[in-house]
């Protein structure tokens, strides 16, 4: 489970390679890094990714499912269609984001695994995020609230060595955030 990988304790990895990269080296990855360590909860990473700003809030959606199910849909190898066994899962979101949260924002983010360039895997993660977006919009949820990010294969949630681990990599993640 994607989740089960990503705990609190590697936020503090990706802040700490996120710093690097932002004073260090001056990439992109920076961004990305901090994002990821946001997501997980790292207080430091949301300052600085807002510094002057009102804090961001992250809301972990699945903390809001009945189900119990983590909010995250998986894709074929090369593929943005959403497969049918995860309509409930985002009516499910749908519905939560309407009824229980209808202030949030939520944060669309589609990956793939390092299958293909990295120009096509951003723009195949993109494709993904705008299909899960699309359905969001199809079921209520105004397009304002929404925001979508393609980060191809940047941030693998297992290894790609192995099939079982480039599938963990083809999916997308949703997060609730606070305006």
């Amino acid at each position: 489970d994607v989740y089960k990988r990503q705990d609190p304790k590697n936020a503090d990895a990706f802040y700490e390679r996120g710093l690097v990269n932002a004073y260090l080296i001056n990439n992109e990855q920076a961004r990305l890094d901090m994002e990821t360590a946001a997501c997980l909860g790292h207080e430091g990473a949301m300052e600085w990714l807002n510094p002057k700003e009102k804090e961001v809030r992250y809301i972990q959606l699945g903390d809001y499912l009945a189900s119990g199910k983590k909010p995250v849909a998986y894709f074929d190898f090369d593929k943005y269609d959403i497969k049918p066994a995860y309509n409930d899962l985002l009516n499910e979101i749908g519905m939560v984001l309407k009824e229980q949260l209808p202030e949030t924002l939520v944060l669309i983010m589609g990956h793939t695994d390092n299958s293909g360039s990295e120009e096509y895997n951003d723009n195949l993660s993109m494709r993904r995020a705008e299909a899960i977006s699309r359905n969001l919009e199809e079921s209520g949820i105004d397009s304002s609230r929404i925001i979508i990010r393609g980060y191809g294969e940047k941030n693998p949630a297992s290894s790609n060595k192995s099939e079982e681990g480039r599938t963990l990599n083809r999916r997308v993640e949703l997060i609730g955030v606070e305006r």
